[in-house]
C-alpha cells in the first residue's frame, strides 16, 4: 500500500484565533480581470453570492504566543480561471522572522446545498454552494483543483501558528497570489501579542465510530483513528470521547497514561460498552475505572479529567433510557468505595497512610465527583437522578434555566455541559453549513459567561449517510431525521483518502470550533492571571460583561462579524496589558443610571482617563480608580518604562422612568398603587376551570409610552423588583408582537426580597423573525400545582430602559 502523504505542520500549544480587524478599510483592489478583496474569517462567503462586507486586499492576523489565527483572502474574475495559486513569502517583526512551517494555506472548497436544514431561516446561507471543506493549497495543485469560474467567489484560507518560539511584535511582508501566470502582492501583517497560553482548558465529548472510518478513508484501523485522535487533540482541540484502544482495558489505560500530559489533552470518557443487564457491564465499567486508578500516584490523580457518558442512555425521553442512566448513575456512586476498597485489599495506600491517608482520600473524592454526563434538559423532571446535566444550548437562554442548573450544580457538587446537534438552530448557535460560523464561535463566550465545565457533540466523521455510502466531499448531508435535512450535522472533518493524504482534512466549521476553543482558553488563562495578580479582587466576568452584551443575549448571538472582531482584539489587548508590568485592568459596569468605568493597576502605576492622570486609592495589591462615564473612553497605565492603554464603550446610558400608576397596564383586577419605594403591586390571578387557570396570564404590560414611544427601537430593560412574598416564584418577561405571536426575553426567579431583572440586545430575540413588537408582558404564575394563587405583592421599585441609537 502506497504510503499517504503528510503536511508539515507545527502543532501549537494552543489556539485562539482572530479575525481580520474590524478597523481595516472597507475597500478591495481591482487587478485586472480579477477583484481580490478580504473579509472576516468568521464569515462564509458563498460562491454566487457577491453582498458580503468586503475589506483591503489584504490578509491580517492578531493572535496570543500558543495558538492559531486563520485570515481569509477571497477573489472574484471576471473570466475563468485555470490555474491559481497562493504563495507564502517571509515574515518579519525587526530582527525575527514568522516561522514559515507555522503557515498553512487551505482553497476553500464549495458545496452544493440543496436543501435548508429543517426550519432553519436564516438569510445569509441559503442553498446554494457553501464554503466548508479546506483542501491545502498543495493538494489543490496537485490535483488540479485550482480553478475558478467567471463571476463565482473563490476563497483562501490561511491560518498562522505562534509557539513557545515566536516572538511578540509585528510581523509584515507579503504573499503572492497568481493566476494563470499574473501575479498580485498581497499584503500581510501578523500581531502576535506578548500573552501567552499554555494549555487548553475545559471538557469536550465528541463523537467518533471508529467503524465509520472505512467509509471515508477505507480504513478504520487502530492506527488510522490514532491519527485522527491525535490530529483533531493537537491541531483543532477537539477531544473525542475514546482514546485509541479503547476495547482493551489496559491498552485504554496506556493511551490516557500516553496523552495524560499533553497540553491539549483535556479530558476522556470511561467506556461503557455495551453488554450486561440494560446494555450496561457494570463490572466491565468498574474494571475500566481500577485499571485508570491502580496507575495514580499522589503527583497525579489520572481521574482528574475523567467523565461518563453513557450512550446507552443519551437523550433519555423513555423509560427504558431512564431505567438505563439510573443504572449507570448508581454505579458510578458506588465507584468511590468500590474502587478505594478493591486498592486497600491489594495494599495499594500502604506506603501512602493507608486508606485514611492523604491519598486514599484525594482518590476517594475525585470518583466521588466524576462526572455522568445525561444529555437531558429535563431537570425539572429529572432532578437529583441526573449527576450532569447535559442540555442543548439553548436551555442556557434564560437566568431561570441557567439559575436551576447552577443550583442543582452547586447541591451536588457536579459540572454542568451543553450540547448541539440537530437542535439548535439560528438565532442559537449550531455547527450546520447552512448556518452563520459565528454562531459557532460565540458558543464558547457563552461558556465561560455561564461557567459551563463541558460541550459534546455525537460524531465528528460520520462518513456515512443514514448508514449508507455517501459522496464525503460532495454531500453536505449525513443525517436525515423522518426525512428532513440537518447539513453538517455530524461531521466537522473530510477524509484524506481521495488526496492520498494521511488522516482528516478540516472543514471551515472545525477551524472555527477550534478558535472558539482558543477563545476560552484566553478567558481562562486571563482568569488565572487576575487571580494571580489581584486575588479575588476582581471578577472576570465582570471584566468582559460589555463585551459579552455585545455578542449575545442568552444564547442567542450577534451575527455582526465586526462586532465580534472589536471584542476579540480587546480580548487580546485586556491580556497583553494584564500580564505587562502596570497589570492594567479597565472595564465598563452599570451602576445606577450610568455607566462606571473601575481600573485597577499594579502598585507603583500611574493612571490616565482620556490623557488626564487621575487620583487613586490604593488596595491590597495595587491601586485603583472608579468613575461615572457617559461615553467612550481611553484608559492608561504606566509603570516605569512600561505602559498598557485600550479603549473602552460605554456601556448603557439608561434612562430611568418616573413611574406612575399609568406607567403598567394590570392584568384583570390586578392593581398599581403609587407608593413611597416605587409602585406597589397586587397580582391576582383567577380561572375555575382548567383551561381557565392555565389560559390567563396575571401580570402587567409596560406601556409604549412609558419606554418612549416605540418599543422596537428598544435595546435594554433593568426593572428592581421586590418581592414581598415569603418564597421565590418564576415571573417572565414577553414580547407580544403584533401578529400575536409572543417571544420569551427572559423566565426569571423573584427571590424573597430585592431583585433586578436586566435584558439586553433586546432586538436579538425578535430581529431574526423579521417582526414587529407590539406590547411587553411580565407575567407572574396564575396556579402552583393547578391551584389558582390568590395574590401575590411586589414592588416595582426602579425602570430604566435604553435604545439603540438614542
Amino acid at each position: 500500500m502506497r504510503k499517504r502523504k503528510t503536511i508539515k505542520r507545527v502543532a501549537p500549544l494552543l489556539a485562539v484565533a482572530l479575525l481580520v480587524p474590524a478597523g481595516l478599510a472597507g475597500c478591495s483592489e481591482q487587478t485586472g480581470e480579477i477583484e481580490v478583496w478580504s473579509t472576516y474569517n468568521t464569515l462564509k462567503v458563498m460562491q454566487s453570492l457577491h453582498d458580503y462586507p468586503k475589506l483591503e486586499a489584504k490578509l491580517s492576523a492578531e493572535l496570543a504566543i500558543g495558538e492559531t489565527e486563520g485570515a481569509q483572502l477571497l477573489y472574484t474574475p471576471e473570466k475563468d480561471v485555470e490555474s491559481l495559486e497562493l504563495i507564502a513569502g517571509e515574515l518579519r517583526s525587526g530582527d525575527h522572522i514568522f516561522n514559515p512551517d507555522n503557515v498553512q494555506i487551505y482553497v476553500q472548497k464549495y458545496l452544493n446545498v440543496l436543501l435548508k436544514t429543517y426550519q432553519q431561516k436564516n438569510d445569509a446561507y441559503p442553498t446554494g454552494y457553501t464554503p466548508d471543506f479546506l483542501l491545502p493549497m498543495s493538494l489543490a495543485k496537485e490535483y488540479g483543483e485550482n480553478n475558478s469560474l467567471a463571476g463565482n467567489n473563490q476563497g483562501f484560507y490561511v491560518e498562522f501558528t505562534t509557539d513557545e518560539n515566536t516572538r511578540a511584535g509585528v510581523y509584515t511582508g507579503s504573499f503572492q497570489l497568481k493566476t494563470d501566470g499574473k501575479t498580485t502582492e498581497i499584503p500581510v501583517s501578523v500581531t502576535v501579542y506578548d500573552v501567552g497560553i499554555a494549555h487548553s482548558y475545559g471538557k469536550s465529548s465528541f463523537g467518533l465510530y471508529q467503524d465509520t472510518l472505512m467509509h471515508g478513508e477505507m480504513d478504520s484501523s487502530d492506527e488510522m483513528y490514532t491519527k485522527y485522535y491525535e490530529t483533531l487533540m493537537r491541531d483543532y482541540k477537539v477531544m473525542l470521547m475514546h482514546v485509541p484502544y479503547a476495547l482493551e482495558i489496559d491498552k485504554f489505560a496506556d493511551s490516557v497514561i500516553k496523552y495524560y500530559d499533553e497540553p491539549t489533552f483535556t479530558s476522556y470518557g470511561i467506556p461503557t460498552f455495551g453488554g450486561g443487564v440494560q446494555g450496561f457491564d457494570a463490572d466491565a465499567f468498574n474494571d475500566y475505572v481500577y485499571e485508570i486508578a491502580k496507575r495514580c500516584t499522589p503527583e497525579k490523580t489520572y481521574l482528574e479529567k475523567a467523565y461518563v457518558y453513557p450512550l446507552m442512555a443519551d437523550e433519555p425521553t423513555n423509560n427504558e433510557k431512564r431505567e438505563i442512566m439510573k443504572t449507570v448513575t448508581a454505579t458510578r456512586d458506588a465507584l468511590d468505595e468500590v474502587i478505594v476498597a478493591r486498592l486497600d485489599a491489594e495494599g495499594f495506600f500502604d506506603d501512602y497512610g493507608g486508606v485514611e491517608g492523604d491519598f486514599a482520600k484525594a482518590m476517594t473524592e475525585v470518583l466521588d465527583k466524576l462526572p455522568c454526563v445525561i444529555t437531558t434538559d429535563a431537570i425539572e423532571s429529572f432532578g437529583e437522578e441526573v449527576d450532569t446535566y447535559c442540555p442543548p444550548i439553548q436551555y442556557f437562554s434564560t437566568d431561570y434555566l441557567r439559575g436551576l442548573y447552577e443550583e442543582h450544580e452547586a447541591r451536588n457538587s457536579g459540572e454542568t455541559w451543553f450540547y448541539t446537534c440537530m437542535q439548535p438552530i439560528y438565532p442559537y448557535p449550531s455547527h450546520h453549513i447552512d448556518d452563520y460560523l459565528i454562531g459557532s464561535r460565540s458558543m464558547r463566550w457563552m461558556q465561560m459567561a455561564y461557567g459551563l465545565e463541558g460541550y459534546l457533540y455525537w460524531h465528528t466523521s460520520y462518513y456515512v449517510k443514514d448508514e449508507n455510502y455517501v459522496d464525503c466531499y460532495n454531500d453536505p448531508i449525513r443525517y436525515l431525521f423522518n426525512g428532513a435535512p440537518y447539513n453538517g450535522d455530524g461531521y466537522l472533518t473530510y477524509p484524506g483518502a481521495k488526496y492520498d493524504y494521511e488522516g482528516p482534512l478540516p472543514s471551515l466549521r472545525l477551524v472555527c470550533y477550534r478558535d472558539g476553543q482558543e477563545d476560552y482558553d484566553l478567558f481562562c488563562t486571563y482568569e488565572e492571571m487576575l487571580q494571580a495578580t489581584y486575588g479575588d479582587a476582581v471578577d472576570v466576568n465582570k471584566v468582559f460583561g460589555t463585551s459579552y452584551a455585545s455578542l449575545f443575549a442568552g444564547t442567542i448571538y450577534n451575527t455582526s462579524d465586526a462586532d465580534f472582531a472589536t471584542e476579540r482584539n480587546l480580548l487580546l489587548e485586556r491580556a497583553e496589558a494584564l500580564g505587562s508590568a502596570t497589570g492594567l485592568v479597565a472595564y465598563v459596569d452599570d451602576d445606577g443610571a450610568k455607566s462606571k468605568l473601575i481600573v485597577y493597576a499594579k502598585t507603583g502605576s500611574e493612571i490616565y482617563v482620556n490623557g488626564d492622570k487621575v487620583s487613586t486609592e490604593a488596595f491590597d495589591g495595587g491601586v485603583k480608580y472608579t468613575a461615572d462615564i457617559t461615553k467612550d473612553v481611553t484608559v492608561k497605565a504606566t509603570n516605569g518604562e512600561a505602559a498598557s492603554e485600550y479603549t473602552l464603550a460605554v456601556g448603557v446610558d439608561k434612562r430611568e422612568v418616573a413611574l406612575t400608576a399609568s406607567s403598567l397596564q394590570m392584568s384583570d383586577t390586578s392593581t398599581a398603587v403609587v407608593g413611597e419605594n416605587g409602585l406597589e403591586l397586587t397580582v391576582y390571578g383567577k380561572g375555575d376551570t382548567l383551561i381557565e387557570i392555565n389560559s390567563f396570564k396575571p401580570g402587567f404590560y409596560i406601556n409604549a409610552t412609558t419606554l418612549g414611544g416605540n418599543l422596537n427601537g428598544l435595546d435594554y430593560l433593568e426593572m428592581e423588583l421586590y418581592n414581598h412574598e415569603s418564597k421565590a416564584y418564576p415571573i417572565e418577561v414577553v414580547l407580544n408582537m403584533k401578529d400575536g405571536s409572543t417571544i420569551t426575553l427572559e423566565k426569571y426567579t423573584l427571590k424573597t426580597g430585592a431583585n433586578t431583572v436586566t435584558i439586553r440586545n433586546i432586538p436579538l430575540y425578535y430581529g431574526y423573525t423579521g417582526k414587529k413588537v407590539d406590547k411587553l408582558r411580565v407575567i407572574f404564575p396564575n396556579s402552583e400545582n393547578n391551584v389558582i394563587v390568590a395574590e401575590r405583592k411586589a414592588t416595582l421599585n426602579k425602570l430604566f430602559y435604553a435604545k439603540k441609537g438614542e
